[in-house]
């Protein structure tokens, strides 16, 4: 997700939020000439966006308090005190018709960006000439990338898979060990179930 896109994106959401909160309060101030406190926008989103919203309230110099968490958990907090959050950040779409929806918590939302789940290698791979296969094949879907040319960085994505379930790559695994794959939790967060879909996906795909 690129930080050059979502900035701007959540400092034009926390305007908006300041202006609705001000409304109220500069048609009260007109009766009252009490001074009233900044306001703080509370937000709670997933710990991948967490700094890019403390950056974004110091663009604006406003006051945020922010709680980055799993987007699962980050609902879980929601449901339980509504009331206590300005923006719920989650980075899957369906946490909110899944879980926000039928708690009649919210009843929209507003997509801002779009991300691709990835199967990284260890760059501790125990073999240089396979481990020299995997840094030429970055680097051309890098190019490939940068280049727009997606069709190319499929063709390449294809042959990290093939490289995945070669032979060599799996008698490899077979001298070290079973593989050992980490994801975040999936019943915290939405990247560790993704996680465990694209690994079942490329399994069904390739028959193991």
């Amino acid at each position: 997700m690129r930080a050059g896109v979502l900035v701007p994106v959540m400092v034009s959401l926390m305007i908006g939020l300041l202006i609705g909160y001000s409304i109220p309060t500069i048609q009260h101030a007109q009766q009252v000439t009490k001074p009233t406190a900044p306001q703080t926008l509370s937000v709670i989103t997933a710990s991948l966006y967490a700094q890019l919203f403390r950056e974004a309230g110091k663009e604006l110099g406003i006051n945020v308090v922010v709680t980055g968490m799993g987007s699962v958990q980050a609902a879980r907090q929601v449901i339980l005190n509504p009331g206590g959050y300005s923006i719920y950040a989650s980075i899957d779409p369906y946490i909110l018709t899944s879980l926000l929806y039928p708690s009649n918590v919210t009843s929209w939302y507003i997509a801002i960006a779009s991300d691709q789940m990835v199967i990284a290698y260890s760059p501790n791979m125990p073999k240089p000439p396979l481990l020299g296969i995997v840094s030429n094949l970055t680097a051309t879907e890098k190019r490939a990338l940068s280049e727009g040319n997606y069709t190319e960085a499929m063709i390449i994505t294809r042959e990290f898979l093939n490289l995945i379930f070669s032979n060599e790559t799996l008698n490899l695994a077979r001298e070290y060990g079973a593989y050992a794959v980490g994801t975040s939790n999936p019943n915290t967060d939405p990247e560790g179930y993704r996680a465990l879909m694209v690994l079942q996906l490329t399994g069904i795909y390739w028959g193991v």
